[in-house]
Order: C-alpha cells, then sequence, then structure tokens
C-alpha cells in the first residue's frame, strides 16, 4: 500500500492477482519448509514487483524468525497486510495456503497411486 520515502508516505498500486500469484509461486516452487521459500519470496517482492527493498524485506524476516510458527505464513500475512491492508493479509494467506495444500494433494495423489 505504501513505502516510506523521506518520512512520507506513497501510494503505490498493488495489484491483487500479482500479490496471489507471487505467494503462491513461491509456495509451490518452496519445495522442503517455509525457508526454502524466503528467497522466492524475496526474488518476487523486491526483485521482480518492487514493493519494498532488501532492507524491509530483511527486517521482517528477523521478525518472522523471533515469533513461533510457520515463518512462510507469518511473512506472508505481513507482507499482505503491510502491502494492501487487510484484504493483502488474506489474499497473501490464501495463496500461501493453497499452494502448500494443492501440492500436498498432488503428491498424495501420486502416492496413492504408486
Amino acid at each position: 500500500m505504501w513505502e516510506r520515502n523521506n518520512n512520507k508516505k506513497e501510494y503505490i498500486k498493488i495489484n491483487h492477482k500479482d500479490l496471489f500469484m507471487a505467494f503462491f509461486r513461491s509456495g509451490m516452487l518452496g519445495y522442503g519448509g517455509g525457508l526454502s521459500a524466503v528467497p522466492l519470496m524475496q526474488r518476487e517482492i523486491v526483485d521482480k514487483f518492487g514493493w519494498m527493498n532488501d532492507e524491509e524485506f530483511s527486517d521482517i524476516l528477523a521478525l518472522s524468525n523471533t515469533l513461533p510458527g510457520p515463518i512462510n505464513t507469518k511473512m506472508s500475512g505481513y507482507i499482505g497486510w503491510r502491502l494492501a491492508g487487510f484484504w493483502g493479509l488474506m489474499n497473501a494467506l490464501i495463496a500461501s495456503f493453497f499452494a502448500n495444500r494443492h501440492f500436498d494433494d498432488s503428491a498424495a495423489d501420486s502416492v496413492e497411486y504408486i
């Protein structure tokens, strides 16, 4: 929703489809747990879309590491909230959860087939 620049709030346009796809891609491709998805999230959020800089992303990562629970959902929720408010939070959490759930269902179907 906004970035800090010279102590002013500058609003940036967040497309909810892009927000969903950023967290969905990192969730689907981040095989091996939440920590494996963090570099993918950074690539999407910092490098590809430019929604925040490396310092802001690192601060969120450090904060997420101090709290209990899965790091991927904590980071997704906070980044979504920071970029697009409540609906951004919901969008990012659903994308993160749906990616993991979709992968789990696909893997379970493959195992049952074998």
